[in-house]
């Protein structure tokens, strides 16, 4: 499974990360703290969480990624 987290807070980031690994079976997760870095990602993610307070347009990246799941951290 094939996870991105789009989060600017860093530890937030690393938190939910630490938590994924530990309930799922052998996550595939990228951390990004920007749209941009987002957008340019290449692969294919199955679930994109996703910080509402993201610096940019976050519709970039749920436009990008309108085949995964969105979760949107408010």
């Amino acid at each position: 499974m094939n996870i991105l987290i789009a989060e600017d807070e860093l530890y937030l980031a690393q938190s939910i990360s630490n938590a994924l690994v530990e309930h799922l079976n052998n996550p595939n997760i990228t951390l990004v703290t920007t749209v941009n870095d987002a957008v340019n990602q290449t692969k294919n993610f199955d679930i994109v969480i996703l910080s509402a307070t993201l610096n940019g347009n976050i519709y970039n990246i749920i436009e990008k990624y309108n085949n995964a799941t969105i979760i949107l951290l408010i």
